[in-house]
């Protein structure tokens, strides 16, 4: 059998990416996690990530098995993708403003502090981190790239889970359809709280 696509659910922090997660999970696409960050007040649903993927830049190999299963990744590790597996990439973009402010609530809940970089710098950082993220996933071999906005899913789940659904179907190898509806069931807007 040939391998599917790595699913890869990347963007900055707070962008929506366990949002994301949760969707793809509700399609029975299999979350690549480990359970070692639980659920708490800034993520009530769970943050679906898997530790090693963190070490990626040192130790691709978490993702050297992950065929069909969907990885949480951070923009600056998409450069680290390993080479060999063909990846499906949903990139999630939210106003930087929205971004700091979700950041900082969550920092002080932690009461731990943030970058020393204004906020002025850190969005002209973020963004050019972005564009250097996208140019890289554009130019792999064996890759395929969807973007979403935060806002977008949030404001009509229906027709986000349509836009998955259709680039699902596009995917090499992909074995089935994706379920829409139980994907927009799986949006919460009340979990929308930096506006």
């Amino acid at each position: 059998m040939t391998d599917q696509p790595t699913i890869i659910v990347s963007g900055l922090p707070r962008s929506g990416t366990s949002m994301m997660m949760q969707m793809l999970a509700a399609a029975s696409i299999e979350p690549l996690t480990d359970n070692h960050r639980t659920p708490d007040p800034d993520n009530p649903k769970g943050y679906y990530e898997h530790q090693a993927i963190k070490a990626l830049a040192r130790d691709p190999s978490p993702l050297l098995n992950a065929s069909g299963k969907a990885a949480k990744v951070i923009h600056r590790l998409l450069a680290h993708l390993p080479d060999g597996p063909t990846y499906a990439i949903i990139f999630l973009h939210r106003d930087i403003d929205q971004v700091l402010a979700s950041q900082s609530a969550m920092l002080e809940r932690l009461n731990r502090s943030g970058a020393k970089l204004d906020t002025a710098r850190l969005a002209v950082l973020y963004q050019n981190e972005i564009a250097a993220a996208l140019t890289n996933a554009r130019a792999r071999p064996n890759t395929h790239l969807l973007e979403l906005t935060h806002a977008d899913v949030l404001a009509d789940p229906t027709n986000a889970a349509t836009q998955l659904t259709e680039f699902f179907a596009t995917l090499p190898n992909w074995p089935h359809p994706l379920d829409p509806a139980a994907m927009a069931r799986a949006v919460d807007p009340k979990l929308h709280r930096q506006k």
